[in-house]
């Protein structure tokens, strides 16, 4: 099945100011929310509120673990200078709230732009490698060095998962043999 790029799921009014409740919002500090169809794993929200715009992640498949690891690997680098927003925490103390069966993550909203290649100047690029370089050397010093779910090794045993789990599904056959070369 087709879905929109990372918009795995629609989510109205009344699901959003739940959610925003579980990290403290009142429902009366909703004002409305849009779907951000850009990425690849999680489904996202800009989220107005009285108080200021939010991000909202739907959390598409990852554990609690995965979830509570990414806040503090975010934590420590925003500790350390990088300029990246903290998620809030949750009524519950977590960087993370549970929403039906899922894990839903809410940041701070940052305005940004998202450039067309066309677009990237060697100045953009020398601001990216500087803040890559900015990024790896406050990551060296978290403590946790577990691979992540996108090593080599992961996305293998997951492909692997996908293969046995639909290996009756035409669509997911013929995808798997392109993709299984790369």
């Amino acid at each position: 099945r087709c879905r929109a790029m990372a918009q795995f799921r629609s989510l109205d009014a009344a699901d959003v100011t739940q959610i925003l409740g579980a990290f403290g919002v009142s429902s009366d500090q909703y004002a409305g929310h849009q779907p951000i169809a850009a990425g690849t794993i999680n489904t996202n929200l800009r989220v107005e509120t009285r108080a200021g715009l939010r991000f909202l992640r739907v959390n598409e498949g990852k554990s609690p673990d995965d979830v509570a690891r990414e806040a503090a690997i975010v934590s420590h680098l925003a500790a350390l200078g990088v300029p990246t927003p903290v998620p809030y925490q949750a009524v519950s103390g977590q960087p993370y709230a549970r929403w039906r069966d899922e894990i839903v993550s809410l940041f701070p909203w940052l305005t940004g732009q998202t450039l067309v290649r066309a677009a990237v100047s060697p100045d953009h690029a020398r601001q990216a490698g500087r803040a890559l370089a900015l990024m790896h050397q406050a990551g060296a010093t978290f403590p946790d060095h577990r691979p992540s779910r996108y090593e080599p090794a992961e996305i293998d045993r997951r492909v692997e998962t996908i293969a046995r789990d639909a290996a009756s599904d035409s669509l997911v056959r013929d995808t798997l043999a392109l993709l299984l070369p790369e």
